[in-house]
């Protein structure tokens, strides 16, 4: 008669599969594009080292973070798609300096701090991806001007598709380089939509804007647009409820 054991299996790469997804990461060839398949919820903070190309395939899955650890840390080149990134104490996603992070994911957290923090590298936002977070401005770090997704100094951000919301400040901080939309003479006013609480972007940084909208209580874009396609309006978008 049939015999039944609980698996112990969370990822799959190859063939081969793994008790948690950090083994299938390290176990990844280096510098070879991999896919890493979920195969159920898992609770681990990742971290992906910068000789890494890897497609983490969340199949519909649940990624929580661990402790106080962010649920990735990427120094690598990595595609997230397909399911659902949260953390507590700690951010969703920190990308940095030698890192490029491609995100088709919901990603929410539930502390104060950003749901992707890019300290330096490549982002790219797109896809049907739905980014929230609560995160509110702070005086105990040099980080003050928190938000749903930050990218400092050394960063690159482009976003082509999805939704970005800032439930209680911004929902985007920009003082690197950030893109949203594609230049190619037909601005949509459509997507992607970002919406925060106080404004929709806070920009001191360099910010091309080709397509998208753009929405904030007080006002949708606090800084300047360096270039655009689509007409930006004086003042400001009110938003019911």
């Amino acid at each position: 008669y049939a015999h039944w054991s609980k698996s112990t299996d969370v990822a799959e790469m190859n063939g081969v599969t793994y008790n948690t997804i950090q083994a299938a990461i390290n176990t990844a060839p280096a510098n070879t594009p991999t896919t890493i398949t979920v195969l159920k919820d898992a609770t681990e903070s990742l971290s992906v080292n910068s000789d890494k190309e890897i497609t983490l395939d969340l199949n519909d899955h649940t990624l929580k973070n661990n402790g106080n650890y962010p649920a990735i840390l990427n120094h690598g080149d990595l595609t997230v798609t397909g399911g659902l990134i949260t953390a507590n104490a700690a951010h969703a996603a920190i990308n940095q300096e030698s890192g490029t992070l491609n995100v088709n994911a919901r990603i929410t957290v539930t502390t104060e701090r950003q749901a992707i923090y890019i300290t330096g590298g490549y982002v790219h936002i797109y896809g049907d991806s739905y980014i929230t977070a609560s995160a509110v401005e702070t005086t105990s770090n040099t980080t003050t001007l928190r938000s749903t997704v930050q990218c400092m100094e050394n960063c690159t951000l482009l976003i082509t598709g999805g939704t970005i919301i800032g439930n209680k400040q911004q929902a985007i901080t920009n003082i690197g380089n950030m893109t949203i939309g594609t230049k190619d003479g037909n601005a949509s006013q459509s997507n992607p939509v970002i919406r925060g609480e106080k404004m929709g972007i806070l920009n001191t940084g360099t910010f091309n804007f080709y397509d998208g909208i753009v929405q904030g209580k007080d006002e949708a874009i606090n800084g300047t647009v360096t270039d655009t396609e689509t007409t930006l309006d004086d003042g400001t978008v009110q938003i019911d409820g």
